[in-house]
C-alpha cells in the first residue's frame, strides 16, 4: 500500500470530515504527501468532498470507489473511460459493502468489472 493509498484507508476509517493536520497528527504522516493525495482524490478522481475550510471526507455515494483506491490505485479506475467516469458514477453504496466487494476481487480486472457491474456508466 502506498501513502496515497494510506491516506483514503485513513478517510474510510470513521465517516467524518478529515482535517490535513489530523491525519498529520493522528498517523504521522508527511504533510506535502498529505496535502498532494488529498487535491488527487478531490480534483481528479473526484471521491471526497471538501468543504470551504479544506476538510476531506469520503461521502457515501463514494465509498465503493474509496475502497477500489484503497485496494488497487489508481489500476482501479483503467481504462481510461472507467478513471475518469467511476466516481462519478457510484452511488449509494454502503460502506461495509462496498469494502467487502472491493476486497473479494484479485485483480484490478475485477475491480474494473466490479464497477460495471455495480452500475459505472463507461463513455
Amino acid at each position: 500500500m502506498n501513502e496515497y493509498q494510506k491516506v483514503m484507508s485513513i478517510l474510510l476509517s470513521r465517516e467524518r470530515w478529515w482535517t490535513n493536520k489530523e491525519i498529520i497528527d493522528e498517523y504521522n504522516m508527511n504533510s506535502g504527501t498529505v496535502s498532494a493525495a488529498l487535491s488527487e482524490f478531490y480534483n481528479k478522481l473526484k471521491i471526497t468532498e471538501k468543504d470551504k475550510n479544506g476538510v476531506h471526507r469520503v461521502p457515501s455515494d463514494k465509498l465503493l470507489a474509496g475502497w477500489a483506491y484503497v485496494h488497487y490505485g489508481w489500476d482501479a479506475f483503467k481504462p481510461p473511460e472507467v478513471k475518469d467516469s467511476a466516481a462519478d458514477a457510484l452511488a449509494n453504496r454502503e460502506s461495509e459493502r462496498a469494502r467487502r466487494l472491493v476486497e473479494s476481487c484479485e485483480s484490478a480486472e475485477e475491480v474494473y468489472e466490479l464497477l460495471i457491474r455495480e452500475g459505472v456508466q463507461i463513455g
